[in-house]
């Protein structure tokens, strides 16, 4: 008889036991559909956000590290980028966290410079650079209407990005240096140009300024 009054008492802590396994909280499991990202230089924009199950418990997204003009959100994780972004690569990692724990997903920003910056050279001549994402570079100076046209590369060495072009016909070598500076309202390329490649400082010529057209 005392077995079967034991029985019910048994059912119980099983459905206890069950009830517990069923609250348990696990890390979360999130996929985004893409985890490198391309936005235009100088642009607005944002990602899709990701598919995600929390698992038992809300938690939270976060970047690793801040990067001016990236951000995400803390509930969705769709990242978000301004005009301010810098250019260049940016490799970092979301970070998703629940009261389980969290987990990591490395995330590259590919935000090459690029675009038409017109302004001058040696304070009053004209000049304008192209940039092209493949790191290809063309140049117009001396006359906007009837240009001396120019071609060459560019990189970024050292965090300053220098160019090297030749004019299509003298065939003359220049190069230029210098850092884009980024506004909400702009954003312009301050440096200097140099008579032939690698832009050293003892062959300066000059000032340039241009803006993004």
């Amino acid at each position: 008889m005392w077995k079967l009054k034991l029985l019910p008492f048994l059912f119980l802590t099983a459905f206890m036991f069950s009830c517990e396994d069923d609250d348990e909280v696990l890390t979360p499991e999130v996929s985004y559909s893409q985890t490198t990202f391309n936005p235009a230089f100088y642009s607005e924009g944002n990602s899709s956000a990701p598919n995600i199950s929390w698992n038992g418990n809300q938690g939270s997204f976060s970047l690793s590290r801040n990067i001016e003009g990236l951000s995400i959100n803390s509930t969705t994780g769709m990242i978000s980028w301004t005009k301010l972004l810098p250019y260049g690569n940016h490799e970092l990692e979301v970070i998703v966290s629940n009261s389980a724990g969290q987990i990591i997903i490395p995330i590259q920003i590919l935000n090459p410079v690029q675009g038409r910056f017109v302004g001058t050279y040696s304070d009053n001549n004209f000049f304008a650079l192209t940039f092209f994402e493949d790191g290809t570079i063309e140049v117009d100076a001396n006359s906007e209407t009837n240009p001396t046209e120019g071609s060459g590369t560019w990189d970024v060495v050292n965090d300053e990005i220098v160019a090297n072009y030749t004019y299509t016909e003298t065939n003359e070598n220049y190069s230029v240096k210098g850092n884009i500076n980024q506004t909400q309202s702009n954003a312009e390329f301050i440096g200097e140009w140099y008579f032939g490649f690698g832009a050293a400082q003892s062959s300066s010529g000059g000032p340039v300024r241009v803006i993004l057209d």
